[in-house]
């Protein structure tokens, strides 16, 4: 579809539950509130929980007659309708660019357990996203994987778009596993050069030649020739920054492998804006007399963020994001001696094999829930794996990030200042061992 404007809808699996549990208690459809994106050759609708206040909709109907309407209400954005009796298991959908000046809807993308992309047009049944045609050659190669995961999910999995923010150890370690097991689309943000001293623990793909260049210039430049079938995308620039938020909005699954709170934030504001999976990858190697070490690992589907489930240590976030002169002096002073001990390629590797296993888990349905996995090694070496609790779902519901920003799309960014400073008073500590990387 590259080439021609691609019109979609994002709808997180219990959002559009939800709004079709509503329809089948007798309703004729359901109006609900939709954000909006737009990159490239793409236009976005993404459904938004139903305590939104955005005036956009979108008009949700069961129906066995799939004809175009003549019109759509002023505030209608678009129109999906869902099969009934003698259509079930078929959709369609329209976007209005006015109120009788219809577009189809070339897919909606199901975010949730499954990962699941279906096409929309008329008289088709719902399909899965299209498939790598699996040749002798990916046959041979994949064998293993196809084998273990299975063909379809294996396709689903290869299939999403991953946006990785920070190509650093653990970035560069988690950029090579995804691609080894066949990924076709990565986007890679950072805004640091490659020093000498990230060589030891980064991806063994970095040599000494690439110092001094953009670290995401220089992943890409060792992985291109490794891995011919993926495209690979490359924005040396903070996720602040206006060419990072483009970017990431093609992305289906955002993964934060930072180094700082004030990032893993502003990933959770991107994750929340465009209702997307969000993986925070950590590792931690504490200070003091009595040394620990381990990972943290947490996939957030919508409905969630970093900052309701926990974890984030807020007051430290928030002063590197109040400006962007803030987050230039921080990023202009830092020196990595003084915030942490070091870091263990065998802990990078961990981290990176856990929050592949974990967006695997997600796309076979076996995880459907926002999960936090927390392994830390003791003092004799022994390690311990815990799933620290959530915040409750209270919690959530009032959270200032979800509430604000949860499936506003574009219209979130203006926001984001604001909400920073609303920040104030919440508050969350990891367990176990500092976050580094």
């Amino acid at each position: 579809m590259r080439g021609c404007q691609v019109n979609r809808l994002v709808a997180p699996l219990s959002t559009l539950q939800e709004a079709l549990r509503r329809i089948s208690q007798g309703r004729s459809g359901e109006d609900w509130p939709v954000g909006y994106s737009q990159w490239e050759d793409t236009r976005e609708l993404i459904l938004a929980p139903a305590s939104s206040r955005l005036d956009r909709r979108v008009r949700i109907v069961m129906t066995d007659d799939f004809d175009p309407p003549r019109w759509l209400a002023s505030d209608c954005a678009g129109l999906l309708l869902v099969g009934r009796e003698s259509r079930r298991g078929e959709a369609a959908g329209y976007l209005a660019r006015t109120s009788d000046a219809l577009e189809p809807l070339h897919s909606l993308h199901i975010v949730g357990p499954g990962m699941h992309t279906l096409h929309l047009s008329d008289r088709a049944d719902l399909l899965e996203d299209r498939q790598i045609p699996i040749s002798p050659d990916t046959e041979q190669r994949w064998s293993r994987t196809i084998g273990a995961l299975g063909a379809a999910v294996w396709n689903r999995l290869v299939n999403l778009h991953l946006g990785l923010v920070g190509a650093g150890r653990t970035g560069s370690v988690l950029a090579r596993m995804l691609l080894r097991t066949g990924t076709r689309r990565l986007t890679l943000i950072d805004p640091d050069n490659l020093e000498v001293h990230n060589l030891g623990e980064s991806d063994d793909s970095l040599g000494q030649l690439l110092i001094g260049r953009a670290k995401v210039e220089a992943l890409r430049a060792a992985l291109r020739p490794l891995y011919p079938w993926s495209e690979v995308t490359a924005v040396s620039e903070s996720i602040t920054h206006l060419r990072s938020l483009e970017a990431l909005k093609a992305c289906d699954v955002l993964i934060a492998c930072t180094d700082h709170d004030s990032a893993r934030l502003a990933a959770a504001c991107v994750a929340a804006m465009l209702c997307r999976p969000l993986v925070d990858v950590a590792t931690g190697i504490s200070r003091g007399p009595a040394s620990r070490m381990g990972v943290s690992v947490r996939l957030i589907l919508p409905g969630r963020c970093l900052v309701c489930a926990g974890g984030l240590r807020l007051p430290e976030a928030q002063n590197v994001l109040r400006s962007a002169a803030a987050e230039r002096t921080f990023h202009a002073g830092r020196d990595w001696r003084r915030e942490r001990m070091g870091s263990l390629l065998s802990l990078n590797h961990l981290a990176s094999a856990l929050a592949q296993r974990m967006i695997e888990d997600l796309v076979a349905e076996r995880i459907r829930e926002t999960t936090w996995l927390h392994l830390e090694y003791d003092q004799r070496g022994k390690a311990v794996i815990t799933y620290p609790p959530l915040g409750p779902d209270e919690r959530a519901a009032g959270c200032p990030l979800c509430s604000a920003l949860a499936g506003l799309g574009d219209d979130g960014l203006p926001k984001v200042p604001d909400l920073i400073r609303a920040l104030d008073g919440q508050t969350s500590d990891l367990p176990g061992p500092r976050r580094e990387m």
